[in-house]
């Protein structure tokens, strides 16, 4: 089974340009989507006609992409880290 696997795309409609290059290759049988779909990028409704025209695919969502559906935020954000150090990874000191 061959598959194209894309992610991050991010709402940019030139991000899937790299579609073109896979039919002369001999094509896929599935596309698959990887998440981050939508969202900061300059063209999401170009980008959605152009996802729901591709089949067969699986699509699987991620944070960019749930925060369109119900609003939830990327974090850690400042007021959650003050909060709470240990979110992040490592601390940077201002000292």
């Amino acid at each position: 089974m061959r598959v194209a696997m894309i992610s991050d795309v991010h709402s940019t409609t030139v991000a899937l340009d790299v579609l073109e290059d896979i039919e002369p290759q001999g094509g896929v049988d599935e596309y698959w989507f990887l998440g981050d779909h939508a969202n900061q990028g300059y063209d999401l409704m170009g980008m959605m006609v152009r996802l729901d025209a591709i089949e067969p695919k699986r699509c699987i969502t991620e944070n960019s992409d749930r925060y369109l559906v119900d609003g939830s935020r990327r974090g850690p954000f400042v007021e959650n880290v003050l909060a709470n150090p240990e979110l992040l990874d490592c601390v940077v000191s201002a000292e």
